[in-house]
């Protein structure tokens, strides 16, 4: 399995079996693939926001944000520590 499928599987938190379908796929189509997951990702993170935005207290929210933040920061410093992009 190539350098970039084990990133790829590692940053999906999936095991790399279950990428093993992916083998075929040229190092500019994993990078690729990666760049439409991170904006599949960002499209998402935006969703929920705007919906902890509309129907939660706002204590709550704060604390669900500020929680959420500390998540994705740990997130991109595992990433950016093992060579992944960010």
């Amino acid at each position: 399995m190539s350098d970039a499928l084990s990133q790829l599987a590692t940053r999906l938190r999936r095991p790399q079996a279950s990428l093993s379908d992916l083998d075929a796929l040229s190092e500019a189509q994993i990078s690729e693939l990666q760049t439409l997951i991170d904006a599949a990702s960002e499209r998402e993170r935006e969703r929920v926001q705007s919906q902890l935005r509309r129907g939660i207290f706002w204590p709550l929210r704060w604390l669900l944000q500020r929680r959420q933040a500390q998540v994705l920061s740990k997130a991109a410093v595992t990433s950016t520590s093992r060579g992944g992009q960010s």
